[in-house]
């Protein structure tokens, strides 16, 4: 529900939406949604809500359920439900951080993200190989902030959290509607992040003034700081906007207990991005992909279907995947990932399979390699219209 600030003719109902209710830039006041961060239902702008109880995750949710319900044929359908959760700005229902205020005080975010790779471990996501990287140059040791600033950026963690326990709830309302409607099992639910953890504006204690955390009228980046976010990424370095691991590698939680043949539960380390859900959407329901929408030629698909790992066999991922955000730029072959961060002048390289935290720098010893993964990320970006000073000079 965030396809940012486009054209009328881009909006989720011209796309091929047959219903839409959110807010067109993404994120936005969590309780008053207004001005040109407002609420759109199908193609109409709506007045900023008056019910006090309002809450953008929870009226996504009511929404998503009540275009289920009103679908008037047996037809297989298509949901896609993006919670704008926990995007700052920091707002969530007083229930919900109650839940979680002073349980990050003392830990802080050193602690936490030694316990968190612990528990990674504990669960099969990593191996012990990994090793915790330094923490992020941007945040301070916990130990050195003083009382006033470890108890605000308690609090400021624990709304965090609360917006992600409330989108957990929502979920499972969803999840409840499908299984009250013998729904569940042959639905195909596709559960990923976008982005890794967000760090915005860069600064360890957060941003926006702490007097203005749940402030409806306000819909900025007040939000809960590079330590904090730093420790959401763990072990991986970076944040939102970067293409290192931080910023571009999260999760994929997949469940179909009619489809999946995978053991329930397994783990799959087979690498794997968002064009890929297209692919993987077309194989489940046998739909083809069209060549032209709206009388008009549309982009030719890309990407390859997870059927094969939902199915239970090997997967061969795309040989050469590529990333830019922002100037930001990846592109990655096999286990070997270069990177080139925004205002920097040489390419990085990486060995994922053996350091998937990119702390080993490779470039130096395989200069051949980053020239060509270089020049395939160049190739790539012109072609597919990449916008930077190199490519469109």
């Amino acid at each position: 529900m965030a396809p940012g600030l486009p054209r009328k003719r881009k909006w989720p109902r011209q796309r091929g939406f047959d219903r839409f209710y959110g807010s067109i830039a993404g994120a936005t006041s969590y309780f008053k949604p207004q001005g040109s961060r407002g609420i759109t239902l199908g193609n109409e702008n709506l007045d900023p809500p008056k019910d006090p109880d309002y809450y953008t995750t929870d009226a996504f949710t009511d929404y998503a359920i009540q275009f289920l319900d009103e679908q008037t044929d047996n037809a297989p359908f298509f949901l896609y439900l993006a919670y704008t959760a926990p995007h700052w700005p920091l707002h969530a229902r007083e229930e919900d951080i109650a839940k979680y205020v002073g349980k990050y005080r003392d830990i802080g975010w050193d602690k936490l993200r030694e316990q968190r790779l612990t528990r990674q471990k504990e669960i099969g996501l990593f191996d012990d190989s990994i090793q915790l990287p330094a923490r992020d140059e941007g945040a301070r040791p916990w130990s050195k902030l003083n009382e006033k600033q470890r108890d605000e950026l308690d609090y400021r963690m624990a709304v965090y959290a609360a917006m992600v326990d409330r989108m957990d709830q929502n979920i499972g309302r969803v999840v409840t509607w499908l299984k009250e409607h013998g729904q569940l099992d042959n639905t195909l639910l596709l559960f990923l992040s976008d982005n890794g953890g967000c760090a915005e504006p860069y600064k360890d204690l957060g941003g926006g003034r702490f007097k203005d955390i749940n402030n409806p009228n306000l819909s900025g980046a007040i939000s809960y700081g590079q330590g904090w976010a730093n420790a959401s990424n763990t072990p991986f370095r970076k944040f939102k906007v970067f293409s290192h691991e931080g910023g571009i590698s999260t999760p994929l939680i997949v469940h179909w207990p009619k489809g999946l043949k995978s053991k329930s539960g397994s783990i799959t380390n087979t690498p794997a991005q968002l064009i890929d859900l297209m692919p993987t959407i077309l194989d489940a329901t046998g739909a083809t992909y069209p060549k032209e929408f709206a009388k008009q030629m549309i982009q030719p698909l890309e990407g390859v279907s997870l059927m094969p790992t939902i199915a239970g066999k090997q997967r061969q991922p795309a040989e050469w995947m590529y990333w830019e955000h922002a100037g930001h730029k990846a592109v990655r072959n096999g286990n070997y990932k270069a990177l080139l961060p925004k205002g920097t002048k040489s390419w990085e390289l990486y060995d994922l399979a053996k350091d998937r935290q990119e702390t080993r720098d490779l470039s130096q010893e395989l200069p051949e390699r980053v020239e060509r993964m270089a020049a395939k990320w160049k190739e790539w970006a012109i072609s597919h219209d990449v916008i930077t000073p190199e490519v469109n000079r």
